[in-house]
C-alpha cells in the first residue's frame, strides 16, 4: 500500500490527499471561496479599510463559511474557528475574549453588529444584488438553457421575535410557532443542480402577485426566457395566473379541492363536462382584481389504497389554449413533478442555511440570501469542474462562430442532447467544497490583515 502523497495547495495552504479527484475539488473549492468574496464585496458591509484593521471583509467570509458549513450558529462557528486557528481545545472568539493566541477571530458580538448595522431596506437591495450577481454567473456560463422549466415555491422558519415585525407572516402552526419568515423562491426544475435564480422576502399583508411579478421580472431582466412555470397550489389566485398571462409565460398550477372545483370533477365523472375545458375564478372579495378564465385539466389516474384499486382525480389550471391543453393532456402530470425537485432542494437549503436568533431582520435576511448565494456558487464549480472534466474544454477549443454555435448546440441549447447530458457528475460536493474552504479560512485567520490580503491575491493568481 502507497503511502498518500503531500499536495501543496496554493499560496502554501498543505493538505493530504490520495486521488486526482481530491486534487479537483481542492483547486475548485478555492475557486468557490474567491467567488464568495467577490460577491460578497456587493454587500458593502462596513468593515474597516484601513491597513491595520484587525477584521476585514475576509474575516467576514471566514466566519460565514464556518456557518454554513453545518447550518451552525455564530457562536458555535466562532468557537469552532478559534479552536482550529490556535490548534487549542478551548474554544475563541468569545463575547469578550481577547487574548492574544485567537486576536484575528472576532467575536460573535463584532460579527452580529456588522451586519444588524445596515438597515433592512439597503441590505434587501445589497442582499439581492449579491445574489443575482451569482444568477448572472450561471447565465454567462450558459448553465441555464434558453427555455427553462422554472418552479416556484415559498419556504418558512419559525419566527419568534417581536410580533409587529413586518417579516412575520402568519400561516399554519408548525413546530409550535403560528408566525414564520417567509421567502418566495424559483429554481430551474429541469437541471440536475437546481439553481436558484430569484428570491423574494414575503412580508406580513404583502401582495403575492406582486411577489410573483417582481420575482419574473427579474428573471426576464437576466435574460432568462421561461419555456413552463411550475406553480404550487398556495400561489392559486386569479391575481397570480394574470400576471404570468401578461408576461406570455405559460404555468402549470394545481386547483384546491374547493366546492366549485369539486362540481367540476362530478361533471366531468357523469360525462357533462371534457378533461379540457375553460373556468372562470372569481378574484378575492375586497380586491381590485378582475376575474381570469384558465384551461381547467382534470386527470383521472388510478392508485392502490388499503388493497383495492381506486380512480383519483387531479386537477390543473393553465393558460394554454385549449387544443395546446389537449395536446399535451397526457404530459402534464409528468410535466408537473419536476416542480418536486425544488421541495427536495429545500432539504439542502435548510443543511447549508446559516442559523441565528437574532431578531435583527437585516441579519436574518443577509444570512438567508448568503446561504442561496453559497449554494448557486456551489453548482458554479460543479459546473465549471465537470465541463473541464468530461466535455474537454469545447467552447475553449471554438475558434470561430460557426464552433462556439455547434459548441452550444451540444450543450443542449436547441438541437438533441448528446449521451454525456443525460447525466450529471457532481465532481464537488457541498460538504467537500466546505471542508477545503474551512481549510482556507483556518490558514486566513492566522495571519493578519496584511498576510490575509497577500494570501488572497495569491490565491486569486495563477497556479
Amino acid at each position: 500500500m502507497t503511502s498518500p502523497s503531500i499536495v501543496a495547495v496554493r499560496a502554501g495552504i498543505i493538505v493530504t490527499t490520495k486521488t486526482p479527484a481530491r486534487a479537483t475539488e481542492r483547486r475548485f473549492s478555492i475557486a468557490a471561496y474567491l467567488y464568495l468574496y467577490q460577491l460578497l464585496e456587493h454587500v458593502k458591509l462596513p468593515v474597516s479599510g484601513h491597513f491595520n484593521a484587525r477584521h476585514d471583509l475576509i474575516t467576514v467570509v471566514c466566519v460565514l463559511v464556518a456557518m454554513c458549513e453545518s447550518s451552525r450558529f455564530v457562536t458555535t462557528a466562532i468557537e469552532s474557528l478559534g479552536r482550529r486557528a490556535t490548534g487549542s481545545k478551548e474554544g475563541g472568539g468569545g463575547e469578550d475574549d481577547d487574548d492574544d493566541d485567537d486576536k484575528n477571530v472576532p467575536s460573535a458580538r463584532w460579527f452580529m453588529g456588522l451586519i444588524s448595522s445596515v438597515d433592512y431596506e439597503t441590505m434587501l437591495t445589497r442582499a439581492g444584488r449579491m445574489f443575482a450577481k451569482s444568477v448572472q454567473m450561471m447565465v454567462e456560463r450558459g448553465m441555464i438553457p434558453l427555455a427553462a422549466k422554472v418552479a416556484l415555491d415559498m419556504t418558512e422558519y419559525p419566527y419568534l421575535g417581536k410580533e409587529h415585525d413586518k417579516i412575520a407572516r402568519g400561516g399554519r402552526s408548525k413546530g409550535g410557532a403560528t408566525r414564520f419568515e417567509t421567502y418566495a423562491t424559483a429554481a430551474i426544475a429541469s437541471l440536475p443542480y437546481l439553481p436558484h435564480i430569484a428570491i423574494r422576502p414575503v412580508h406580513k399583508g404583502d401582495d403575492l402577485a406582486a411577489c410573483v411579478r417582481a420575482m419574473l421580472g427579474e428573471c426576464l431582466r437576466l435574460g432568462i426566457s421561461i419555456d413552463l412555470l411550475l406553480l404550487d397550489r398556495g400561489f392559486y389566485s386569479a391575481a397570480v395566473m394574470e400576471v404570468a398571462t401578461r408576461l406570455h409565460i405559460f404555468f402549470i398550477m394545481p386547483v384546491p379541492m374547493q366546492p366549485p372545483i369539486s362540481r367540476a370533477v362530478a361533471e366531468f365523472k357523469s360525462g357533462k363536462r371534457k378533461a379540457v375545458s375553460r373556468y372562470t375564478v372569481n378574484a378575492k372579495k375586497g380586491s381590485k382584481g378582475r376575474p381570469y378564465e384558465y384551461t381547467l385539466i382534470i386527470v383521472k389516474r388510478f392508485k392502490i389504497k388499503g388493497g383495492r384499486r381506486r380512480a383519483v382525480y387531479l386537477t390543473f389550471a393553465t393558460n394554454m389554449s385549449v387544443k395546446k391543453a389537449w395536446a399535451a393532456l397526457h404530459r402534464i402530470p409528468s410535466e408537473y413533478k419536476k416542480r418536486w425537485a425544488i421541495e427536495t432542494g429545500y432539504r439542502t437549503v435548510n443543511e447549508t442555511r446559516a442559523r441565528t436568533k437574532s431578531n435583527s431582520l437585516s441579519a436574518r435576511l443577509f444570512l438567508f440570501y448568503f446561504s442561496m448565494t453559497a449554494l448557486n456558487v456551489l453548482a458554479i464549480c460543479n459546473y465549471e469542474a465537470d465541463t473541464e472534466r468530461t466535455r474537454a474544454g469545447l467552447l475553449e477549443r471554438a475558434r470561430n462562430g460557426r464552433e462556439r454555435r455547434a459548441a452550444a448546440r451540444a450543450r443542449g441549447r436547441g438541437r438533441k442532447r448528446k449521451k454525456w447530458q443525460h447525466s450529471w457528475r457532481n465532481v464537488l460536493t457541498r460538504h467537500g467544497m466546505f471542508e477545503w474552504m474551512r481549510i482556507v479560512a483556518d490558514r486566513m485567520l492566522r495571519l493578519d490583515a496584511a498576510g490575509r490580503a497577500d494570501l488572497l491575491a495569491r490565491l486569486a493568481g495563477p497556479a
